[in-house]
């Protein structure tokens, strides 16, 4: 038996089941992939569209959409950071 703080763990103690944790790491790890390909086609529109004739408004207009891609990059690391946060909490309780 060991004393933790307020809390005494004994032998028999069971760890909590994590299969639900797995279940949450591939999860994130499929909206990563949706949002990482989301990405990639702002991406390559975005260059696309920087090598379009310049009209009025233009300007303003292409700086709305690198800011939507930077957007959506964050979206992605986030969902990736998901993944990998439940990946290692499920080791950590397993």
């Amino acid at each position: 038996m060991a004393d933790v703080g307020n809390l005494i763990i004994t032998p028999d103690m069971v760890p909590p089941d994590t299969a639900h944790l797995q279940a949450l790491a591939a999860g994130c790890t499929a909206m990563a992939a949706q949002r990482e390909e989301q990405y990639q086609k702002l991406r390559a529109a975005n260059r696309l569209r920087e090598e379009a004739a310049q009209s009025p408004g233009w300007q303003e207009g292409h700086q709305k959409n690198r800011q939507m891609e930077v957007d959506y990059g964050r979206i992605t690391d986030a969902w990736r950071a998901g993944s990998t946060y439940f990946r290692v909490y499920r080791h950590e309780c397993g």
